[in-house]
Parts: C-alpha cells; sequence; structure tokens
C-alpha cells in the first residue's frame, strides 16, 4: 500500500500526514491488492477539505469531504472510501462462479 500526502494552500504538518496515513491503514482489510492512495489535504477560507483516491486493479474509489476542522474531514472521507471499499469487497464476494464439475 502506497499512500501519498499532498498539502494545499497550507503548511506541511507531520502530525496531520501520520493521523492521515493511520486512518487510510483501515481499509487494508478490504484490499488484498497492490494500492495506490492519494490524500490531499487543502485549507479554503474557512473550510478544510480532505480528498482521497484510491486505485486497485483498475478499481477507482474516490472521496471528498469539507468541514471546519481538518481531522474531522479526514475522519469523514476515509468513512466515504471504507464503505465503498466494502461494497466492493461484498460484490466481490456475492459472485460465485459455477466450477466445471457441478451439475446444475
Amino acid at each position: 500500500m502506497q499512500i501519498s500526502v499532498t498539502f494545499r494552500n497550507m503548511e506541511r504538518s507531520d502530525a496531520l500526514q501520520a493521523y492521515a496515513a493511520e486512518k487510510i491503514e483501515r481499509l487494508k482489510k478490504y484490499i488484498d491488492s497492490p494500492v495506490d492512495i492519494q490524500v490531499v489535504l487543502s485549507k479554503h477560507k474557512y473550510r478544510n477539505q480532505a480528498e482521497v483516491k484510491m486505485v486497485s486493479r483498475g478499481i477507482v474509489m474516490r472521496g471528498e469531504e469539507n468541514t471546519e476542522d481538518m481531522y474531522s474531514s479526514i475522519d469523514l472521507v476515509v468513512d466515504k472510501i471504507e464503505r465503498q471499499a466494502r461494497k466492493y469487497k461484498d460484490k466481490i464476494r456475492a459472485y460465485k462462479p459455477i466450477s466445471l464439475g457441478e451439475e446444475i
């Protein structure tokens, strides 16, 4: 899992970067293949925006959240991506191909 954190219109913060990486680690249980995750944290006047884009095996999951606190923006966007990943994993699990040895 490769995570890149980018800061826009704000100073780079090791605490925010570590917090975002820690929250993103929760997604490991849903995706088993190599994953590229891009996190963009930006500040616009009074709101803080967190964007996450996750690419795995051609599947793209994307989320964006705006709040007054950057930590809550990160929490909300990770929850969004987690719901998308759970839905994708359930969809894959529900598909069970019929083996050649079975009779219908």
